[in-house]
């Protein structure tokens, strides 16, 4: 907050002109002035996140940093470049400029995805051309942004298969605030296999924390495979929605 303290003495001022305060003694003594706490707790402003829909208004000083640091509608960073908005407005940079797919899902219900590990159309990959990402978006009946992160690494032989993560896009502020997102991926095994990846349970990370929270599903290859030369990944993601971790996706 704005500083209500005062010099308790005219004597700090010289030839009828005050100083600054940052030119008063250390020795100075100075009074709490409740005259100018009442003043400074009519002066508020808008949350600096206004445009990102926050109506909040705070008042200036300690309580709007302590605000700012707290504010569930602090826009998230696009992965792929130096934009930034709110999740209504990353979908439209997502899809529009990095024409990135988007598809809807209903919680609680097995979305079938498929994907073809060789099609390079939506892969992006690193400076040294060693990692390959392929991005798409998830969108949640209930306006949940989430990214589908699929790390294809079919040259190194520590990770010959694809790693797979779902995003949420929010700030940490509004994950803390709720609901809690989980997911769980299942892989289909070929029909003659008769086989099916056990589903795990995960909880959904949150932009802008994600890149330090890889908690990634690996999708064995021979789980995978149509035939030996097919690189049709094809999954069953479920995402569950809650006001607690406890509740998740039934296997």
């Amino acid at each position: 907050m704005a500083s209500s303290r005062l010099p308790s003495s005219s004597s700090e001022c010289h030839d009828g002109k005050c100083r600054p305060c940052t030119d008063l003694a250390a020795s100075a003594v100075y009074f709490q002035s409740s005259y100018l706490d009442t003043l400074f707790g009519y002066i508020k402003e808008a949350c600096p996140y206004k445009k990102y829909s926050c109506t909040s208004t705070i008042v200036v000083g300690d309580l709007a940093a302590a605000h700012r640091a707290t504010c569930e509608f602090e826009p998230c960073w696009c992965t792929r470049c130096s934009f930034k908005g709110s999740p209504a407005d990353l979908v439209s940079h997502f899809t529009l400029t990095h024409a990135w797919s988007a598809h809807k899902f209903t919680y609680c219900h097995d979305y079938i995805y498929n994907t073809d590990e060789m099609d390079s159309s939506f892969v992006y990959t690193d400076k040294m051309d060693s990692w390959m990402v392929r991005y798409e978006l998830f969108l949640g009946e209930s306006g949940g942004v989430f990214q589908l992160v699929v790390d294809l690494a079919p040259f190194f032989q520590e990770f010959p298969f694809p790693l797979v993560t779902l995003v949420c896009v929010r700030n940490s502020a509004a994950a803390a605030a709720g609901p809690v997102y989980t997911y769980s991926v299942t892989a289909d095994a070929p029909p003659t296999e008769r086989r099916k990846l056990k589903p795990e349970i995960k909880e959904v990370a949150s932009c802008p924390d994600w890149r330090m929270e890889r908690d990634c599903f690996p999708l064995l290859p021979a789980m995978l495979r149509e035939e030996q030369t097919s690189k049709i990944v094809l999954v069953r993601i479920c995402v569950s929605k809650s006001e607690s971790s406890s509740a998740s996706c039934s296997s």
